[in-house]
């Protein structure tokens, strides 16, 4: 046993890697746990969306890429990669990876279906702002487009 404490010793990337890591350990499990007990995803995304929205200023005019820009930083602090992006300012579109991690969802033990449904919670929040959310699944990419005054 060392005499000083292992948490004292870890860089800033360490922690961020971490820290990136519990993010989408609490959302793969949180959907796993809903799952179990019968509670359906979408009800929770939903939830989350409008919950998240409360924090935002509503009167902010926010074009499609804002707005896609914005998700995108909050997928990257879940440890997402970019890809690829086009933010226009009626239609943006952009290519992440890496969230959910299939690796994490299998050391875990949980099908990481469950997890892609966290994809939906910017739908409530870009209709506050008069945007549209879409999402597809491309093998273990995330295609996401958003769109100007089309909900």
């Amino acid at each position: 046993m060392t005499s000083q404490p292992t948490y004292k010793n870890d860089t800033c990337e360490e922690l961020l890697d971490l820290s990136r890591a519990n993010g989408q350990a609490i959302v793969v499990a949180t959907a796993a746990f809903l799952q179990e007990i019968d509670v359906p995803v979408e009800a929770w995304t939903t939830f989350l969306g409008g919950l998240f929205a409360r924090s935002w200023d509503a009167s902010l005019e926010l074009s499609a890429g804002d707005f896609l820009d914005a998700m995108l930083t909050n997928y990257r602090s879940l440890g997402a990669e970019v890809i690829s992006a086009a933010l226009g300012d009626v239609r943006a579109e952009a290519v992440i990876a890496g969230f959910p991690k299939n690796e994490l969802c299998l050391e875990l033990g949980v099908d990481c279906e469950f997890a892609v449904a966290y994809m939906n919670v910017p739908k409530t929040l870009a209709g506050s702002h008069d945007l549209d959310w879409q999402w597809e699944r491309d093998g273990v990419r995330m295609k996401l487009f958003v769109t100007a005054g089309q909900q």
